[in-house]
This record gives C-alpha cells, structure tokens and sequence, in this order.
C-alpha cells in the first residue's frame, strides 16, 4: 500500500495560524492531529492479525 499527498500553500497556512491566540493554534493543531490519528489507527487495525482473542486489534488505540 503506497500514497502519495501533494501539500501546498504550508508556509501561507503558517503564516496565518501564527496570527491566532496560543489557544486557538493548541486547539487546531489538536484537531487536526486528532484526525489523522484515526485514520491511522483505521489503517494499523485492518493490517492487525487477528490472533485467538482478538485482543490485539482491540488493544491499538489513539492517545496523545
């Protein structure tokens, strides 16, 4: 399984997230770290073998 992901416009978007109060960057930046947890975790899950108690899958959690 391979992707590939083209960004642009990083450095504009930085720009303007330095602009924000401490708290609304923390609460953004969270966000978006949050979401892209899922999916990884999503990912990690499905590729888990499942063993004779299924443990593991249920075991892969996302906490930051």
């Amino acid at each position: 399984m391979s992707a590939a992901v083209i960004v642009t416009g990083i450095a504009e978007l930085d720009r303007k997230l330095r602009t924000l109060p401490d708290k609304v960057q923390k609460r953004f930046a969270r966000s978006a770290l949050s979401q892209g947890m899922t999916i990884l975790k999503k990912a990690i899950r499905s590729a888990a073998p499942v063993g004779p108690t299924g443990n593991l899958k249920a075991s892969i959690n996302k906490r930051f």
